[in-house]
């Protein structure tokens, strides 16, 4: 796509972010979030439903050519497609917790080109271009330059039918015993983004779909971090997969723990 055309949608991107965190941040001052369960401890508020009714709509009327793909409407992944997460953090959201977002990224050939994140309370906006850096803002988005040490791990929802996340088990033994600092603040999307802009060292959880990460990881590589290339040439968008992603001093540490797990643990 010409540049001219990716400049558009990454403008899109951020607009986008923006218009769902306004209704986000609506739902979140009011005591009327609609909440109930897709799947046993899985949650879902009508503001997460109304988020992606409007941007689908957004996105429908602004580029009809393309398709689309979020976490509560499902959709296709062609060669182009807009991946959205309408709200990441819904338990925190539902919880009165200032940690949720909406993610938007738009892909081509099945890797994130163009994506936004925004965090509807701070109102911080991360956004990201291939090959033009990562921001918040107007700020220049740069990875952490000291050894890994602050690190946040995210795991399964502990109610589905896979039972215990054993792999964050794991991870969360192995990352004590290196002498990590370890968080989980309920969202992979502003895990990510906090990755980028060096507030914490790195981020890894066994299993996320495209929606949770497309954007986070565009914005980690763009400063300057790394990541388990999530999106290998001809990966299906639709899957889910083990995400790793910090630093030059957090990437090796996270991906040499992820390996030693043993496999039956491992996503």
């Amino acid at each position: 796509m010409r540049g001219r055309d990716i400049d558009t949608k990454a403008t899109a991107a951020c607009e986008l972010a923006k218009i769902g965190g306004a209704i986000a941040l609506t739902s979140f001052r009011s005591a009327a979030l609609g909440l109930r369960e897709k799947a046993p401890g899985d949650l879902v508020t009508e503001a997460d439903l109304a988020v992606d009714r409007r941007l689908i709509a957004e996105i429908r009327a602004r580029f009809p050519e393309d398709a689309i793909l979020t976490e509560e409407s499902g959709g296709s992944a062609p060669e182009r497609v807009w991946v959205i997460d309408p709200i990441d953090g819904t338990t925190n959201l539902s919880r009165g917790l200032a940690r949720f977002a909406i993610s938007v990224a738009y892909c081509e050939e099945g890797r994130p080109v163009c994506g936004a994140i925004l965090n509807p309370v701070s109102g911080e906006l991360f956004h990201a271009r291939l090959g033009h850096g990562a921001y918040l803002g107007d700020t220049a988005l740069r990875v952490a330059q000291t050894p890994a040490r602050l690190i946040e791990l995210g795991h399964g929802n502990p109610q589905d039918a896979a039972g215990i996340d054993e792999s964050y088990l794991a991870l969360s033994r192995a990352g004590l015993q290196a002498g990590w600092d370890l968080r989980n603040a309920g969202s992979a999307a502003l895990a990510l983004a906090d990755v980028a802009a060096g507030r914490i060292d790195g981020f890894a959880e066994a299993s996320l779909a495209s929606w949770d990460v497309a954007a986070g990881l565009l914005l980690v590589t763009e400063a300057g971090g790394r990541e388990g290339d999530f999106f290998a040439a001809g990966s299906d968008l639709t899957r889910r997969g083990p995400v790793i992603a910090g630093s030059a001093a957090a990437f090796p540490a996270l991906q040499a723990a992820y390996a030693a797990l043993p496999a039956q643990v491992r996503a």
